[in-house]
C-alpha cells in the first residue's frame, strides 16, 4: 500500500508518456489573480514531458511492478519464516535440552542436568534446579552462553 501513489504516478507516466500537473493561467502570479477573469483553473492540464513508445513504457512499468512485487514477496516469506521459528522455539521443539539430551539426575536436594565431559572427567556443562523443568531451562540458558535466571 505504501507504493500505491508512486505506482499510480508511474503508471500514468508510462502509459501516456505525460505528466499530470496543475498550472496557473498566464498573467497570474502565485499570490493570486490580478483580475477575477484570471481565477485559477481547478482542472488538471496535461503537459507532455517527452514522446515515448507506449509498448516500451508499459514493458518497463511491468518490469518495475514485478520487481516491487517480488521484493514484497521475499519480505513476506522472511517474515513468515521468522514467525515460524519463533513459534517452534516457544513450543520447545528447538530448545537445546531437546536436541542434545542432557542426563537428568536427582541428587536428593536438587535436579541436575549434565552434558559431556571435560579433560578431567567432570561433566562439561552442569545445570541445577529445584525441578526437572527448571534444571532443563537452566541447561538451555547455559548452552546458549547466558546466565540462568535466579
Amino acid at each position: 500500500m505504501k507504493y500505491l501513489s508512486e505506482l499510480l504516478s508511474l503508471m500514468a507516466f508510462y502509459a501516456f508518456g505525460q505528466k499530470w500537473t496543475t498550472s496557473l493561467p498566464s498573467g497570474q502570479s502565485e499570490k493570486g489573480p490580478s483580475s477575477p477573469s484570471q481565477a485559477p483553473s481547478t482542472q488538471p492540464c496535461i503537459q507532455s514531458t517527452q514522446e515515448l513508445n507506449f509498448t516500451e513504457n508499459m514493458a518497463s512499468f511491468l518490469i518495475l511492478l514485478r520487481s516491487k512485487a517480488t521484493e514484497e514477496l521475499k519480505t513476506a516469506e522472511l517474515t513468515k519464516e521468522i514467525a515460524e521459528t519463533q513459534l517452534s522455539i516457544l513450543q520447545g521443539q528447538n530448545r537445546p535440552h531437546r536436541t542434545y539430551a542432557p542426563v537428568l539426575k536427582h541428587d536428593g536436594l536438587e535436579w541436575i542436568a549434565t552434558f559431556g565431559y571435560d579433560d578431567s572427567g567432570e561433566p562439561a556443562l552442569v545445570a541445577r534446579g529445584s525441578s526437572p523443568s527448571e534444571a532443563l531451562t537452566n541447561f538451555d540458558f547455559l548452552w546458549l552462553g547466558m546466565d540462568p535466571p535466579e
